[in-house]
């Protein structure tokens, strides 16, 4: 099997999962969106794009696009009918721009200059930021 290319997405998702309302959700193993399908179903299902113009955002084919669309939404519906936990964290994206995520809280905001690694979080206080940027691995998302 060939490596995985990296696929573009213009920012990292601003959550780290979801969890339903039922007890025997806790019970259950939580089902894991890679960060290249929560962009996929942010550009098809969010942003109304058409696959053509999806997949050029991401920078992959649109038959891989459809692929990666289809894992998504199967995902999603495997969550919601088993009543499962939900979360997004992985895979292998490039960045459009650098962010900073607080691995304390998971606040998300766009780097600048006066912010760096390990400042303090503008959130929660707790100095865990993290530079998210250019090519990132499923161990650099998480």
């Amino acid at each position: 099997m060939r490596p995985k290319r990296s696929r573009k997405i213009s920012a990292p998702p601003s959550i780290q999962g979801f969890a339903p309302i039922e007890q025997r959700a806790i019970e259950e193993p939580c089902i894991w969106l890679n960060w290249d399908e929560f962009e996929a179903l942010r550009l098809a299902d969010y942003l109304d794009l058409a696959q053509e113009e999806a997949a050029g955002r991401m920078e992959v084919s649109r038959p891989t696009f459809g692929r990666i669309l289809k894992s998504a939404r199967n995902k999603v519906a495997r969550a919601l009918v088993e009543s499962r936990c939900m979360g997004v964290a992985g895979g292998v994206v490039s960045l459009d721009m650098a962010w900073l995520r607080c691995f304390s809280c998971g606040h998300l905001e766009k780097h600048d200059e006066s912010m760096v690694e390990g400042n303090e979080c503008p959130s929660c206080g707790e100095p865990k930021l993290r530079l998210l940027a250019g090519d990132l691995t499923s161990e650099e998302v998480l």
